[in-house]
């Protein structure tokens, strides 16, 4: 019973604690996500790109505090880099978004996109001519 009591005050207990603390919330929100449109947008995209190299990040390094495997260090570079290109691609795709003057409508600010829409209403509507008339 003592070796138990002791675990809950060393860093390894909350080491492990906080890994699967952020794997859960991480897993829930990448799994919620997937059942979205994230497909739709570059920006939708870059965020389940990233979402899902930041979960495999935390679900792997779970699964390392229960298990040993060979080649454990070579399986965490390879998965700090995947992180690491899903957040550039994040940070691009964010960039693109604010570039493009798109921001209002990525964000939902709902002033900024009904003055858009405002503007747009009051445009006339465009003239289509038929191909031989």
């Amino acid at each position: 019973m003592g070796d138990v009591m002791n675990f809950w005050h060393t860093i390894e207990f909350w080491r492990t604690a906080g890994i699967t603390f952020a794997a859960v919330g991480q897993t829930l929100f990448t799994v919620l996500y997937f059942t979205f449109p994230w497909w739709s947008n570059f920006l939708g995209r870059a965020l389940f790109f990233k979402a899902f190299a930041f979960m495999t990040l935390v679900d792997v390094a779970v699964a390392g505090r229960v298990w040993d495997w060979p080649y454990e260090d070579a399986i965490f570079v390879s998965l700090y880099w995947l992180l690491g290109l899903g957040i550039w691609y994040q940070f691009l795709a964010f960039l693109r978004v604010r570039l493009d003057g798109r921001q209002d409508a990525v964000s939902g600010n709902p002033h900024a996109v009904a003055e858009e829409q405002r503007a747009h209403a009051n445009e006339p509507p465009p003239t289509h001519r038929s191909v031989g008339r």
